[in-house]
């Protein structure tokens, strides 16, 4: 450690207090079974009762009141000169320096009162002076260094994730505002190897979806309630990045605003309108998502005539699946419906609620259950006879296309029919 460096609030500070923080928080229990491991447990206490008592035992009590500081109940050291000696020769002490400190808020902020207590025959006043300096002056170079803009995450903070400090830290570097980390479903493992994989050509899993809007559309208010999206929602937030090890993980972003076009194409005759949108949607369904650059999702607003307009969202499928975007185009309209006022929704159950779900399951059991399916199968399993090998084509670019049309009553009945019929 560069002590020089720590005492005047620079990046040793911070990597002092962060490995303090692990340090502290691998401790069993806070360490209240120290002293049964100690001396009692006899196969432990070979091993720890030889090694040298601390020296120093420092006690913080927690914010007060006035009235709690000022009531001096049971606990609460009596509020005399911070320096205290040992003056009764015959009083066993505990540890060379005992330190008890806690916030007493105040009429003019809060204080940090500390108490030093010590035996004189151990440390002289001076000894005990210096030292609670230095103690002071680390205390302001914590805080210098968290004003100069020091901070930062520890492992401790994301327990659905195993990173090393340098792993962290990379990660920040390249998104400062990260607030979380996350892994990824088996899923999305998937659609980011093959987002990877895909590199120049066409992603197969961009999503586009179109909404026609006929009425008065304020385009600033549809584009706050897009935005509102995303504060509601942290796997709207997410980045796909590769920590130091080569691990795919999301990270979290604070904050992202949705990238958002707006186009008006209302001087145009109909026949070269629809030839416009069919360029611009096709434009949009190949252009590719930077997956370590969030938000993976993206609108365009196309103005077609007077009070008409095509309302394209487009996002990456390791993001949204089928089920989710209804939901999401509701939470759209009520959000742009109530100026991008979230509370006439309902409360978000996260997507971390969801990957911490799954770490808990018994991977072990879903192996074997699968094990015991596909036994007997050797080699690849023709889902569907016929096929004439890559749909995609010699170029890869093939696109999924959609027609909507009516059925009537009797064809819908045989539709329905069939598909039960098929399971």
């Amino acid at each position: 450690m560069d002590l020089d460096d720590a005492f005047a609030g620079g990046p040793a500070a911070g990597a002092a207090i962060k490995t303090v923080k692990e340090q502290l928080l691998a401790v069993p229990d806070h360490g209240i079974g120290f002293g049964l491991l100690r001396y009692l447990n006899s196969e432990t206490a070979t091993v720890l009762e030889p090694l040298p008592s601390p020296q120093v035992s420092f006690n913080y009590l927690g914010r007060m009141g006035r009235t709690a500081a000022a009531s001096s109940e049971g606990w609460v050291p009596v509020d005399e000169p911070g320096l205290r000696e040992i003056s009764t020769a015959g009083m066993p002490v505990a540890s060379v320096v005992d330190v008890n400190a806690m916030t007493v808020d105040s009429g003019e902020g809060s204080e940090l009162h500390s108490t030093w207590t010590y035996p004189p025959g151990v440390l002289t006043r001076e000894d005990a002076h210096e030292l609670a300096g230095l103690w002071i002056q680390a205390l302001a170079a914590l805080g210098a260094h968290a004003e100069s803009g020091g901070g930062g995450f520890t492992p401790s903070d994301f327990d659905l994730v195993a990173l090393r400090q340098e792993a962290i830290e990379s990660l920040e570097q390249f998104c400062p505002d990260l607030t979380d980390v996350w892994p990824l479903s088996p899923l999305q493992s998937g659609m980011l190897f093959h987002a990877e994989l895909a590199d120049e050509s066409v992603d197969a899993y961009l999503v586009q979806v179109s909404l026609d809007l006929v009425g008065a559309v304020d385009a600033r208010r549809l584009r706050r309630a897009a935005d509102a999206l995303p504060a509601r929602h942290a796997n709207l937030r997410t980045a796909f990045l590769h920590d130091a090890d080569g691990h795919a993980v999301q990270v979290v972003r604070e904050r992202v605003e949705i990238p958002w076009r707006e186009i008006d194409l209302t001087a145009l005759y109909s026949g070269a309108q629809s030839s416009e949108i069919e360029r611009l949607l096709a434009e949009d369904r190949v252009c590719p998502f930077d997956m370590a650059s969030a938000p993976l999702i993206r609108f365009m607003l196309i103005a077609t005539a007077p009070n008409r307009y095509r309302l394209v969202s487009t996002n990456h499928h390791i993001l949204l699946d089928g089920w989710s975007m209804p939901l999401l185009v509701e939470e759209l309209l009520t959000l742009y419906a109530s100026e991008a006022d979230p509370s006439p929704l309902p409360r978000v159950r996260g997507y971390r609620d969801y990957l911490a779900w799954m770490q808990k399951r018994d991977h072990s059991a879903s192996r074997e259950v699968w094990a015991r399916v596909l036994a007997g199968v050797e080699g690849p399993t023709l889902l569907a006879s016929g096929a004439t090998g890559n749909a995609a084509g010699a170029t890869g670019n093939a696109i999924a296309r959609e027609w909507v049309f009516d059925l009537d009553e009797e064809g819908t009945s045989r539709l329905r029919e069939v598909a039960r019929a098929r399971g």
